[in-house]
């Protein structure tokens, strides 16, 4: 089971290093973050550290800590970590370069408010918050648009960071990362969205404009209009005619609404295989649209529901069919660009 993790509290003068365990692998590059997959925002949170009853004499690299000031530090640091709480951040993606993404505080613009990239790889992703000279660098065992994702029961490494090389890391503790409320169906999924995404994007002629939004309601028609103010604001909503368990998705018009299942496949397969190349790298277009078809029933499966969005534009600022896939778990709304342009 993995549950989303949301990390709470700051601290500022040691570099602490909080290192997730427990990895599992995604269906991205093994070499690479796939950056179009980041999280929008990331709300971590830790419980509270339990630390080492005796400081430590040796390195994490098992080479002696034989420096005075060194020892000093390592000792001070447990005497000031024993007074923390779980330490928590909101963050907001600000920027995406060389297959890593920054993000920022989502509540203060001081030079001194927290930051952290996602870097690592797909399979095995690090997000590394930095507060002052402290670090808190997370395994999640995946990510997608909505979140990071741990394995329950997941502990985080509290380490002493002396220097920028890992040679320098020290042990100090652990702190368990808070089970907040990703159910394994919701993760289910955001990875079935992520795996659908980086088809369309692999074998398209450009890059969808995929997102996702915090959108909630008791019905899926009430989190269909909670994702159209959440992307669109509140003053177009009330211009926007919305569709009940439609047949057929609206593209380039004001409406949005839900889809039945049937009409989710239908759909999909329609837009996706009007622009699949007949065979790419000796995979015939009849078995892409197969994993396709594969890719929703699992996403039905674990409980989503569907939509459109007739509002929705492309990179190249034309009208694109836009697929809403309803996680009522997570309390979000993914939306899939079946028709990318080239950017």
């Amino acid at each position: 089971m993995k549950s989303m993790s949301f990390v709470r509290g700051a601290l500022p003068f040691f570099s602490l290093v909080l290192a997730c365990g427990g990895e599992s692998p995604t269906e991205n590059s093994a070499d690479e973050v796939r950056t179009i997959d980041c999280p929008v925002s990331v709300a971590l949170e830790l419980d509270k550290p339990i630390l080492v009853e005796k400081t430590p004499t040796k390195f994490d690299s098992g080479k002696a800590i034989s420096a005075a000031a060194d020892q000093k530090r390592i000792a001070l640091a447990l005497e000031t970590a024993g007074s923390f709480e779980g330490p928590s951040f909101d963050l907001i993606l600000t920027t995406k370069a060389n297959s890593k993404c920054n993000y920022v505080s989502a509540n203060s613009h001081s030079p001194t408010a927290p930051t952290a990239v996602l870097g690592g790889t797909s399979a095995k992703p690090v997000f590394d918050v930095t507060f002052g000279d402290y670090h808190y660098v997370s395994r999640p065992a995946y990510f997608s648009k909505a979140g990071l994702a741990f394995e329950k029961n997941a502990k985080a490494d509290v380490l002493l960071k002396l220097s920028t090389t890992a040679a320098s890391n020290v042990t100090i503790g652990t702190a368990a990362v808070s089970d907040v409320a990703m159910t394994p169906e919701a993760d289910a999924i955001a990875s079935a969205v992520t795996k659908l995404e980086a088809l369309i994007d692999r074998q398209g002629v450009g890059t969808g404009t995929h997102d996702v939004e915090k959108a909630y309601g008791k019905k899926p028609i009430d989190a269909v209009k909670a994702y159209i103010v959440a992307k669109y604001g509140e003053n177009l909503e009330e211009s926007i005619s919305y569709r009940e368990e439609a047949e057929k998705l609206v593209v380039g018009d004001d409406f949005a609404g839900t889809l039945t299942a049937q009409a989710a496949v239908d759909e999909s397969l329609a837009n996706i295989s009007a622009w699949l190349p007949e065979v790419e790298f000796g995979t015939p277009v009849a078995k892409r649209l197969d994993e396709v078809k594969t890719l929703l029933s699992k996403m039905e499966d674990a409980g989503a529901t569907f939509g459109f969005d007739g509002l929705a534009t492309s990179h190249c600022q034309q009208p694109t069919a836009f697929l809403l896939v309803i996680s009522s778990d997570a309390k979000v709304v993914h939306g899939i660009d079946l028709s990318p342009c080239q950017d």
